[in-house]
């Protein structure tokens, strides 16, 4: 089965994020907080959902890490609030969506459709 790895740690959008994955036929995935960030990555993963906000994740290495390691994979970054810097920034290390947050949950079932394909 696909999977769609989730770093967000907010459990209402979470779960809402599950919710939507499984319904499309897709297994979420969760990462654990220690070890290796990109851990539960696979040849399984069709589709990356990062909190671009949440700097936990270091989320621009995390991408650059995403993108030396699997090329070809879509990654979806959302934002709490429009940081421009940082969209660009997001953009230039490989993430393949930026939306809103309020956006991006609205889209998701587009964007799991979509899975593997690159932005038009």
């Amino acid at each position: 089965m696909s999977n769609v790895v989730v770093f967000v740690r907010d459990f209402e959008l979470g779960t809402r994020i599950a919710d939507v994955v499984v319904a499309h036929g897709k297994e979420p995935v969760f990462p654990m907080d220690h070890g290796p960030i990109d851990q539960n990555l696979s040849e399984d993963t069709v589709l990356v959902i990062l909190d671009l906000s949440d700097s936990k994740y270091h989320p621009l290495d995390l991408i650059r890490t995403i993108r030396e390691n699997y090329p070809d994979l879509s990654i979806v970054g959302f934002l709490s609030q429009i940081q421009k810097r940082l969209l660009t920034e997001a953009r230039e290390a490989g993430c393949t969506w930026v939306l809103p947050r309020s956006s991006f949950v609205q889209n998701l079932p587009t964007l799991l459709e979509k899975g593997g394909i690159e932005p038009e």
